[in-house]
């Protein structure tokens, strides 16, 4: 099969407790649903297109915890357009690109652990946005090398990343309290835009 679970167009379906390995393309696949959650499932081992969970067409109300994602070949978590969506105290490890790639608007990121990606622990466009208190860590690339409009980093710990903790583009982004060390660049990268 090309993923384990298609869901489309469906309202506030729950998937929880299952072992999703071993498909040829994403885990579960997301297309135009409004509010389902995916929760203390363990995703692993899954080849091309979107690793883990790949959102498709205005996917909203998402909420995602307590699932452990791991080993995917691609990002744990690709969307390309997510809003109004949840994500806490996932962990997202060994994926062979990126622990979580998107695009998100008026999102809550809570918790959540994201090390031993081959890439970006996080990678995205966030507006409105807030993410505490994650850890993220020994990655190949930088913790977040993102673009935050109006969003927020707060508490949390980064270290051990092969480059810059944070790469940071957008305008009016805040961090707050976060424990920042014995990342191997820089421990934050700016660059703001103004206008």
């Amino acid at each position: 099969a090309s993923q384990w679970v298609f869901i489309n167009s469906w309202v506030q379906q729950l998937f929880s407790g299952n072992q999703i390995y071993q498909n040829s393309s994403d885990g579960i696949r997301m297309d135009r649903d409004f509010g389902s959650r995916i929760q203390y499932n363990t995703i692993y081992n899954n080849a091309g297109g979107g690793g883990w969970i790949k959102l498709m067409n205005n996917t909203r109300n998402a909420i995602i915890s307590y699932n452990t994602i791991y080993g995917n070949d691609w990002d744990g978590l690709d969307s390309p357009a997510w809003s109004n969506m949840t994500l806490t105290k996932n962990t997202i490890y060994g994926n062979s690109q990126r622990g979580i790639n998107g695009t998100f608007t008026n999102a809550i990121f809570t918790d959540n652990k994201v090390y031993q990606n081959q890439q970006d622990g996080i990678n995205g466009t966030f507006t409105n946005s807030t993410l505490l208190n994650t850890q993220v860590y020994n990655n190949q690339r930088a913790w977040i090398f993102a673009t935050l409009n109006n969003s927020k980093i707060q508490g949390g710990k980064v270290y051990a990343n092969q480059r810059s903790w944070l790469f940071i583009q957008g305008s009016q982004p805040t961090v707050d309290g976060v424990e920042i060390y014995n990342n191997r660049w820089a421990g934050i990268e700016l660059y703001i835009n103004y206008a």
